[in-house]
Order: C-alpha cells, then sequence, then structure tokens
C-alpha cells in the first residue's frame, strides 16, 4: 500500500481520516446514508471526500459495491411486489400490475414497450375521397 504524502512531506488526509475507517465506510454506505452524514463523522469536506474518492480506487469501489447491493434490494422488493406475496402477520398481499408491467418493459423490451417501430419498405399509396356538398 502507497501512502499518500503531501507536497510538505506530511501524511495526507486519507491516511489519517479515510483508511482506517473503511470499514465504517463500508458500513454505513449499507446503511444507505447520505453522502453529507458520512463527510460529517470522518471530518473531511464533501470536496476533499469526493477527490480522494477519484483518487483511491479502494474508496470508489466501495460506492460500487454499496450500489450494486442497494439495486439487488430494490429489484427484489420489486419482484415481490410484482408477484404478491405474504406478510408476516399471514395477510396476503395481490400482486401489483404497475410493478409488472414495469419490470416486463424494463426486463423483456422487446415484448413489452410501449411503442411499437413500424418499418415500412415501400411507400404508401393514400387515396383521399371528397363528396361534394349541395349549399
Amino acid at each position: 500500500m502507497q501512502k499518500t504524502v503531501t507536497e510538505n512531506g506530511s501524511v495526507g488526509k486519507y491516511e489519517t481520516q479515510i483508511r482506517p475507517h473503511l470499514a465504517l465506510i463500508r458500513r454505513k454506505l449499507a446503511q444507505n446514508v447520505t453522502i453529507a452524514e458520512l463527510v460529517s463523522e470522518l471530518g473531511v469536506s464533501r470536496t476533499t471526500f469526493n477527490r480522494l474518492r477519484k483518487q483511491h480506487p479502494e474508496l470508489g469501489e466501495l460506492f460500487q459495491e454499496a450500489a450494486s447491493s442497494a439495486d439487488d434490494q430494490v429489484e427484489a422488493a420489486l419482484l415481490r411486489r410484482a408477484t404478491g406475496y405474504e406478510k408476516s402477520d399471514g395477510k396476503e398481499v395481490p400482486p401489483d400490475i404497475r410493478a409488472a408491467v414495469f419490470w416486463l418493459k424494463n426486463r423483456r423490451p422487446g415484448q413489452w414497450k410501449d411503442r411499437r417501430e413500424v418499418n415500412l419498405s415501400e411507400p404508401i399509396a393514400i387515396t383521399f375521397k371528397t363528396e361534394e356538398m349541395d349549399l
């Protein structure tokens, strides 16, 4: 591991305020805390944190892992809602048609998209008939 050293030779904020707390950052991201809450707890500015996030891949990877985990949770919840489920008290929650349509439009867009594209390879002749009106 290479330490971040500033121009004057001192150890940088990443080494003192971020790296020792990577496990804490992972836990907080899993709890869906905001970046504002996270930087406040770490004692760094948001600007500094974002710069360090770009400079240190291990920190950026924590955010990618957290985002992927959150996506998985939402996907599972959407599927449960689309197919129906049973609550812990035994009551049935029926399938939600909006959740099912949303799921299908995104998972099988070729079959479920709202718009159909029609490709006409030959021109179409359109004829309009007009009737004369007696005035």
